[in-house]
């Protein structure tokens, strides 16, 4: 595993857990969308992995 695919890989958790913790609680958004109610666990967490699944799929389908 090259220094690129870490990196992508890092870069994946992060955005991941990122979307998770948005959806989740809703005082980390924009002003703008702090309105909104909390999305629940079951759909922030499929969103999430589902996030990370569509990324890794485009690493492996692009590695040389």
């Amino acid at each position: 595993m090259n220094a690129a695919r870490v990196l992508v890989l890092a870069v994946m958790v992060v955005a991941s857990v990122v979307v998770y913790l948005l959806m989740r609680h809703p005082g980390l958004r924009r002003p703008q969308f702090q309105g909104g109610r909390a999305f629940s666990v079951s759909v922030s967490l499929a969103c999430a992995v589902g996030l990370f699944v569509v990324f890794a799929t485009l690493t492996w389908l692009l590695q040389e």
